[in-house]
C-alpha cells in the first residue's frame, strides 16, 4: 500500500495579552528558561515599558528592531563535485525572525551586569542600539551579510560546474553517436542499417 504524505502543519503561538501581539509572545518563549514563562514575560514587558518610558511606541519599536536585525541573505555549507562551499542563499519568512529574536536575545544577555541589573533593562538598550544601527545584535547581521557577499562567486560557479558537465556530456554522447555510425557503415554497409530509423 502506497504510502501518502502527511501535511505536518506548524502550531501558531497565540498572541499575548498585554499587546496582543504573536510575535511577543514568541520572543517570550525564547527568553523563558527552565519553563518559567511567568518570569521570562516580566522580563520583555519591562523592556517594553522602558521603551515607553523613552517616548517610544513599545510595540512598534519592538517589531522595527526585529525587522532591522533580520538578515536578508546567509550562507549555507553545500557539496559541489565532492568540495564543500559556502554558497549564499535569500532568508525568508519566519527564519529570518527566528533569527532575528535569537540575536537579539544573546546580544542582551552578553551585556554588562555592571551596567544593567535586569534582563528587561539589557534588551532595552539593545533595542535602542538596533535603531541607531549599533550593537551587538547588528554587528552579527553585518557579519552574516559579508560572509554573504563574499561568497557570491561561489553561487555562480555551482552554476557554471553544472552546465560546463552537461555541455561535456552531450559533446561525448555526440562523439559516441557518430562512431557507432562509423562502425555500422564498415560491418554492415550504408544501406544495411542506418543510424536513423527508417520509415
Amino acid at each position: 500500500m502506497a504510502r501518502t504524505a502527511r501535511i505536518i502543519r506548524k502550531r501558531q503561538v497565540e498572541p499575548e495579552p498585554i499587546y496582543n501581539s504573536r510575535l511577543v509572545a514568541k520572543f517570550i518563549n525564547q527568553v523563558m528558561r527552565g519553563g518559567k514563562k511567568t518570569a521570562a514575560a516580566a522580563q520583555v514587558y519591562q523592556a517594553l515599558t522602558l521603551l515607553k518610558d523613552q517616548g517610544l511606541e513599545p510595540l512598534k519599536t519592538f517589531e522595527q528592531a526585529l525587522n532591522t536585525v533580520g538578515p536578508k541573505m546567509e550562507v549555507r555549507p553545500r557539496r559541489v563535485g565532492g568540495a564543500s562551499y559556502q554558497i549564499p542563499m535569500e532568508v525568508r519568512g519566519d527564519r529570518r525572525m527566528s533569527l532575528a529574536i535569537r540575536w537579539m536575545i544573546t546580544a542582551a544577555r552578553k551585556r554588562s551586569n555592571k551596567d544593567f541589573h535586569t534582563f528587561g533593562q539589557k534588551l532595552a538598550a539593545e533595542i535602542t542600539d538596533i535603531l541607531k544601527n549599533q550593537g551587538e545584535a547588528v554587528r552579527k547581521r553585518d557579519t552574516i551579510h559579508r560572509m554573504a557577499d563574499a561568497n557570491r562567486a561561489n553561487s555562480k560557479g555551482k552554476s557554471s560546474s553544472q552546465n560546463s558537465k552537461l555541455i561535456t556530456f552531450h559533446f561525448l554522447l555526440v562523439i559516441l553517436t557518430f562512431d557507432f555510425c562509423i562502425l555500422n557503415f564498415f560491418i554492415y554497409g550504408s544501406t544495411t542499417i542506418s543510424c536513423h530509423k527508417k520509415s
